[in-house]
């Protein structure tokens, strides 16, 4: 409540009445988001504000999806005036967190029995976040029964696949690059335990990425010194009269 109130102007007297919302209702829908994110792993071990910005972002669409799902991210902090101290410096990592988010919105909003599954798409799923977030429970247990049963249904098959392409595979999820402070990692095999859940910690979610091993530095003591790193070292004629006179006064005391 803090930081909204210090951090976003939404109010009808400080925005146009498109972009303006409701303090409350809009701390509400952020919160069940919050919650939802908390559910489906989605905050686990993350640093909270990325994901506390985009929540508020969705909150803010979703009050209003027609009118407002054509502004970006940045231009909702740009509408609301908030500080760009607060999210300038952390936009990957934010964008990161919203397509975390919206991704578990349309996991869950296509059960929905009223909405055909092929026409939930990230961009528009925030029309759907109030029904979604109201049936959420509900929705959680049918996603993961769904996935299960197709996962069944589909063992067999993918089993083989995964004999054919193994090789492969193990190639692929090498990576060799060092991890960014955010990096989400290399993707987890086929005959990973983590492909058997649809919602997974981010531990878990994604292989870490292998760290370079940096071929360690050969000193022997007997390397060749240039002249002008020798030159480098020998004092200058003011060098040397600067400290000695520093000298002086140093004896003297």
């Amino acid at each position: 409540m803090f930081m909204w109130r210090c951090s976003f102007k939404l109010a009808p007297d400080e925005v146009e009445e498109v972009f303006s919302v409701a303090q409350q209702r809009l701390v509400d829908q952020t919160s069940a988001l919050l919650e939802l994110a908390a559910d489906t792993w989605i905050l686990t071990g993350r640093r909270p504000f990325p994901l506390f910005l985009a929540a508020v972002y969705v909150a803010w669409q979703s009050l209003n999806p027609l009118a407002r799902m054509k502004y970006s991210l940045m231009k909702f902090c740009k509408i609301a005036k908030a500080p760009e101290q607060l999210w300038c410096k952390s936009k990957d990592t934010i964008n990161k967190r919203l397509n975390e988010l919206l991704e578990v919105l349309c996991k869950l909003g296509r059960e929905l029995p009223w909405v055909r599954p092929t026409d939930i798409q990230m961009n528009t799923v925030t029309t759907l976040v109030e029904d979604i977030l109201k049936h959420r429970k509900a929705l959680l247990i049918l996603a993961v029964k769904h996935y299960e049963k197709q996962l069944e249904e589909t063992q067999t098959s993918q089993y083989s696949e995964s004999e054919l392409s193994d090789s492969k595979s193990s190639v692929q999820t090498q990576c060799k690059s060092p991890p960014d402070e955010e990096d989400e990692g290399c993707e987890l095999p086929p005959d990973h335990w983590g492909k058997r859940h649809l919602f997974l910690p981010p531990c878990v979610r994604s292989q870490k990425r292998l760290k370079i091993n940096e071929a360690p530095l050969e000193v022997t003591g007997d390397e060749d010194i240039s002249d002008s790193e020798i030159e480098s070292y020998i004092r200058s004629e003011e060098e040397i009269k600067l400290f000695a006179k520093a000298r002086k006064k140093i004896c003297k005391y």
